[in-house]
């Protein structure tokens, strides 16, 4: 690998709605899949991974995502709560229905130590606690 960074992002989001960010994805699904995943705010990863350069951290791969993980039903509570849908979330029976039916990426949870410490500690937006403000962010640009 040599004298280089491998910045591994992993389901991104934040308070933009576009076709790839997580919290847009669950909104539009017909029916939403129950899993556990780990997601990385998009801002946070270019400030971590920036921070990682500056501080000349050692070369390697770094998994740029949040500290611990997040349930779907947990995202969709937030979007529930705060953003007030006009609609029903319906989710998958089980994992066998959504492998058969609709499956295409398989669900990871990585480990961000790393990450973590380019931020001395600090909460990330990654966090259950910081997810919720970009939840509030992207009600206020829909509004």
């Amino acid at each position: 690998m040599g004298q280089s960074y491998i910045w591994r992002l992993r389901i991104p989001f934040d308070e933009f709605d576009n076709p790839r960010n997580y919290l847009s994805k669950i909104q539009r699904y017909a029916r939403v899949y129950e899993n556990v995943n780990s997601i990385s705010h998009r801002g946070e990863f270019v400030r971590g991974c920036l921070a990682l350069w500056e501080r000349r951290a050692p070369f390697g791969i770094y998994n740029v995502t949040n500290p611990g993980f997040v349930t779907t039903r947990e995202v969709v509570e937030l979007i529930e709560k705060i953003l007030k849908p006009n609609r029903k979330f319906e989710f998958w029976k089980d994992d066998a229905e959504f492998y058969r039916l609709a499956a295409k990426n398989s669900a990871l949870q990585l480990r961000a130590g790393h990450f973590e410490a380019a931020f001395d500690g600090g909460g990330t937006a990654t966090s259950p606690e910081g997810a919720r403000g970009v939840v509030e962010g992207l009600e206020n640009r829909l509004s």
